[in-house]
């Protein structure tokens, strides 16, 4: 299965993903799949592992991230977990 396909059934799920991208671990969830300048891209929570600004605390706005779909690897799905923010606007 395509990494495209996993994020996509992950999305319609409420799934999240763990993953390697740029160097550091990720486990997100994700909340969008389009395009950005021609190439497919995800827009998810960040909520666990390791990032090169680095993470806020839980449940902070400040931890989204755009993630280029052909640069993740070692993607599997983590069933049954599910973030978003929890701050409020």
């Amino acid at each position: 299965m395509s990494t495209y396909e996993l994020l996509r059934r992950a999305l319609l799920n409420q799934d999240s993903i763990e993953a390697s991208y740029a160097g550091h671990k990720r486990l997100f969830s994700p909340h969008i799949l389009g395009t950005k300048r021609d190439l497919r891209h995800v827009f998810a929570y960040q909520f666990g592992g390791t990032s090169g600004r680095g993470l806020q605390p839980a449940g902070s706005r400040q931890n989204w991230r755009c993630f280029s779909v052909a640069q993740l690897v070692d993607v599997t799905v983590v069933v049954g977990v599910w973030r978003s923010p929890s701050e409020p606007g």
